[in-house]
């Protein structure tokens, strides 16, 4: 037979207290006070993790284009995307990726800059709703040069690349295989870890 009382939650209050180093609160400051000293003490590691600083060694000095890298980056190319300022659509360069590939590699790691030409857009107005006759109904959709997209994807896989490498290994989200999903499935597993070997789980 079980044997049970009743008590209010101000006696509640009164039992968890005395378990804290039987210290007593009347007051609700003083009793936030002692909970949160309590709290704080059944974490086992208080220090807290600051970014790391980025030394001149992770820099990038150089970006090391290959003829490979760029026919693999043509070949994704959308043929349906509209043609830019230069003429040559992403069917083209798509379509002819084995033959063009050393060209521009050779032209990309020649160039330093994005030339005056890649960074001028055709820009076209796209009506959304409403009115028609008012320009704020619309938005507008730049037709980009295809061999700037081409460059501008390799620059960027090249950053990305790197920058992965100096992320902390607790940085989850908008990373490739490494969704909230599996942040929460790897705080689980820790947390399973750490209840079959009796372990406190901050």
């Amino acid at each position: 037979m079980t044997q049970g009382y009743n008590y209010s939650s101000d006696d509640c209050i009164s039992l968890i207290m005395a378990t804290v180093n039987n210290i007593s609160a009347s007051t609700d400051a003083d009793k936030a006070d002692i909970f949160d000293r309590y709290f704080d003490s059944l974490y086992s590691d208080k220090k807290v993790t600051v970014a790391p600083q980025v030394s001149l060694s992770t820099t990038i000095d150089t970006i090391d284009i290959t003829a490979a890298y760029v026919c693999n980056v043509m070949s994704k190319l959308d043929p349906s995307k509209a043609i830019g300022l230069d003429g040559i659509g992403p069917q083209i360069l798509k379509s002819c990726a084995v033959a063009l590939c050393g060209p521009l590699q050779q032209l990309f790691n020649v160039s330093t800059s994005l030339s005056l030409e890649w960074r001028t857009h055709c820009i076209t107005p796209v009506f959304k709703s409403g009115n028609k006759t008012s320009v704020r109904n619309y938005r507008s959709i730049s037709f980009l040069s295809s061999t700037s997209k081409v460059l501008e994807r390799i620059i960027y896989d090249k950053i990305i690349d790197h920058i992965y490498q100096l992320l902390s290994d607790s940085q989850f989200g908008f990373i490739p295989g490494r969704c909230m999903l599996y942040q929460l499935l790897t705080f689980l597993n820790v947390l399973f870890v750490n209840h079959d070997h009796n372990l406190k789980s901050d």
